[in-house]
């Protein structure tokens, strides 16, 4: 779940992208995991589900391994608009399950991650993100 006001608008990156609204300090926490809002999903748990519904999973979600498991995290807020960057302004807390501003962010950027910190299978969201 988002901790701080952004809206959804145009991506230089790819598409849609995920934008603060406001100044968020750098060490502010962004987002942290709410499973009131966000859903954890594995391959198995996709199998009970359309197809047409498992594509949106993991094309918008990210992955993670929880004992052995990888699953697919789906936000349920912009936070999935949220694209790579080589040179992010996020940085995640694995141990917490969030992510915290690495440095300033100013109104109108775009909150970006560097998918290789997140994803168990980064080349996963890059694929998603090319051509």
């Amino acid at each position: 779940m988002l901790l701080v006001e952004t809206k959804i608008n145009k991506s230089n990156q790819h598409g849609l992208g995920c934008f603060a609204t406001k100044l968020i300090k750098v060490g502010t926490k962004i987002w942290e995991f709410d499973p009131r809002i966000d859903f954890r999903y594995s391959e198995d748990d996709l199998k009970n589900y359309p197809d047409s519904f498992a594509k949106i999973v993991r094309f918008y979600g990210f992955t993670e391994k929880n004992e052995g498991i990888k699953y697919y995290i789906l936000c349920g807020d912009h936070a999935r608009h949220i694209n790579h960057s080589d040179d992010p302004n996020l940085s995640p807390n694995i141990k917490e399950n969030c992510d915290y501003a690495k440095r300033d962010i100013f109104p109108g950027e775009e909150l970006t991650a560097n998918y290789y910190e997140y994803y168990v299978d980064p080349e996963d969201g890059l694929n998603k993100h090319i051509g």
